[in-house]
């Protein structure tokens, strides 16, 4: 089983200072533009949502 990567202290304590609310919003906001090709009788998630989820996954990886 791999070991799991230590946590930056730094990243740690910057962590503790965000909004969460705000950064939602803001992410949101940047997304605001894009097109959601869906129909949106059957949205589940929008796409606001999967682009900062896929986002997320991305940076974990970094």
């Amino acid at each position: 089983m791999p070991r799991k990567k230590e946590l930056n202290p730094v990243v740690v304590k910057a962590s503790k200072k965000i909004d969460i609310e705000q950064f939602r919003e803001s992410v949101k906001g940047v997304f605001a533009d894009v097109k959601d090709p869906k129909d949106p009788d059957k949205i589940v998630y929008p796409t606001w949502y999967l682009l900062l989820v896929i986002l997320a996954g991305y940076m974990r990886w970094l």
